[in-house]
């Protein structure tokens, strides 16, 4: 499931590139089809480390984390979720910055 959805995020996000290329800056965060495949892979990384905590019946290792007395969840699991957490609150924490301070003069600004 997280190949999958990393093949997905990756697709959306080499697409999205080319598209800014092209057009310059979107006007919100779901104005092109590519971003729907980057929150296509986001969310099912974090459906990976979602079923990673839940679906273990016993303790998945040494470095587990302790949820409850009989409950374990791989580090793996909780750094998937933790990731993908972050990255999708960087959708709408972009488009609020862009309401704010305007459209970037560029996309990729050489320092001059």
């Amino acid at each position: 499931m997280a190949t999958v959805s990393l093949l997905a995020a990756v697709f959306g996000l080499y697409w999205d590139v080319s598209l800014h290329i092209d057009n310059g800056r979107d006007p919100g965060p779901l104005a092109n089809p590519a971003h729907y495949f980057i929150l296509f892979g986001l969310f099912g990384i974090f459906t990976a480390g979602w079923l990673a905590i839940v679906l273990p019946t016993e303790r998945p290792g040494k470095a587990a984390i302790r949820i409850s007395s009989d409950w374990y969840a791989p580090v793996s699991g909780v750094l998937l979720m933790a990731c993908a957490s972050f990255a999708l609150l960087g959708f709408p924490l972009d488009d609020i910055w862009h309401r704010l301070f305007g459209q970037d003069v560029t996309l990729w600004a050489r320092p001059t």
